[in-house]
């Protein structure tokens, strides 16, 4: 097919699509955060909400039995030992979320903490207070403690610490029997500080980890980035590129020349000619594809971009996108010899069976010197040049 052919193949499909990409990509673009999960989402996303229901068959079993052994189960018999052991569980509760926090222990630790707690405090509860007034009391206390999980993961540690000081406060107002009020604090703040503390060094862990991680992903990123355009440096681009080839990749390249940049630099000084090329890169990123296509900054005002295509149209379609959109944004410059406003040169070339990535460049600078020698703000392609809107 000729190279004029494509470029009118490519002219219609330009009309159909520059539109979206003008104006939806880059003028009335629209920059969103992370989309994230709520904090109730993610809890329920982690524990799958499993603790609800064994909690509830729980509660109802123990209820079940209460009636049915309220003779056996007494104040100061099996529901005694329960008593005793419940605070002994509640005390390493905080131990064993630090252990399972640490990455160290299974996934299943904290259901069998919370399962061991669950049992000892509804026959506890059922055998001393049966009936309707132990289920109710049941009830109560696992709503109150069924909320735990709903917090951050790492603070379920420190908020299973009240769980002691809570349940101590409540045989104190039924007046169980049977319980040294110094043994029971005693375990209760045992329970408590320890949660704390392995809150606390959890904390500490995750912090330091995250500052060692964003350290050293920022020294990655500093050594594959252009500071003043935020894009990837030449090496970088040069290596995912031929990447690309070796894997089989069919690719094309586009440089992104800035018209009569020299001259804007030296009129304007170095901090505007700086703003007006991080404005292009910017664009340029816009109408890419930043995480399909490899955009780098190239060298001076020229800016690479390196693309994935099966036809020769898709590169230029894109090269005219970009260069529309940096003729749209109507950065003044009226010293220009032709135009009132910054534009841009976008030169292509589709690598062929064989080729190297220099093979791939020369071809590409070649289009742009054609390019050039016409005034530049337009696209050229296989030494070929055109204006798709009918510009002078």
């Amino acid at each position: 097919m000729k190279v004029t052919e494509l470029f009118s193949l490519g002219a219609n499909e330009i009309k159909n699509r520059l539109p979206m990409a003008t104006a939806a990509k880059f003028s009335t673009q629209k920059i969103e955060g992370k989309s994230g999960k709520s904090l109730l989402a993610a809890c329920i996303s982690r524990y799958n909400c499993r603790i609800i229901p064994i909690a509830a068959i729980i509660m109802i079993i123990c209820t079940f039995m209460s009636v049915l052994f309220e003779n056996v189960i007494t104040d100061g018999g099996s529901a005694e030992i329960a008593g005793e052991v419940l605070i002994l569980f509640t005390a390493v509760c905080g131990v064993g979320f630090g252990f399972y926090f640490s990455g160290k222990y299974p996934s299943y630790y904290p259901y069998v903490f919370w399962g061991l707690y669950l049992i000892s405090y509804c026959i506890k509860v059922t055998g001393c207070i049966s009936g309707a007034a132990g289920l109710s009391q049941t009830a109560v206390t696992i709503m109150v403690f069924a909320a735990v999980p709903v917090f951050v993961p790492a603070a379920s540690a420190f908020f299973l610490g009240i769980i002691p000081v809570w349940y101590t406060i409540l045989c104190n107002i039924n007046n169980v029997s049977g319980y040294y009020p110094f043994t029971v604090w005693g375990l209760a703040l045992l329970g408590f500080f320890i949660s704390c503390s392995m809150y606390s060094l959890y904390t500490a862990r995750m912090i330091n980890s995250k500052r060692i991680k964003d350290d050293r992903e920022r020294m990655k990123m500093s050594a594959v980035m252009d500071s003043r355009t935020d894009l990837y440096n030449r090496a970088y681009g040069i290596e995912k590129a031929t990447e690309l080839l070796r894997s089989g990749n069919s690719i094309s390249l586009l440089l992104v020349d800035i018209d009569n940049f020299a001259e804007y630099n030296r009129i304007y000084g170095n901090e505007k000619a700086d703003e007006v090329l991080f404005a292009v890169a910017n664009c340029v990123k816009i109408i890419s594809k930043p995480k399909t296509d490899i955009i780098c900054r190239y060298e001076g005002d020229t800016i690479l971009v390196c693309l994935t295509v099966k036809a020769d149209k898709e590169a230029i379609v894109l090269s005219e996108e970009i260069r529309s959109a940096v003729r749209d944004m109507k950065i003044p410059f009226p010293e220009a010899n032709r135009y009132r406003n910054i534009t841009a040169t976008v030169s292509a070339a589709r690598g062929m069976p064989g080729d190297t990535y220099d093979d791939i460049y020369v071809r590409a600078m070649r289009s742009q010197s054609v390019a050039k020698r016409i005034g530049g703000n337009c696209i050229a392609f296989k030494e070929h040049t055109f204006r798709p809107d009918g510009e002078k």
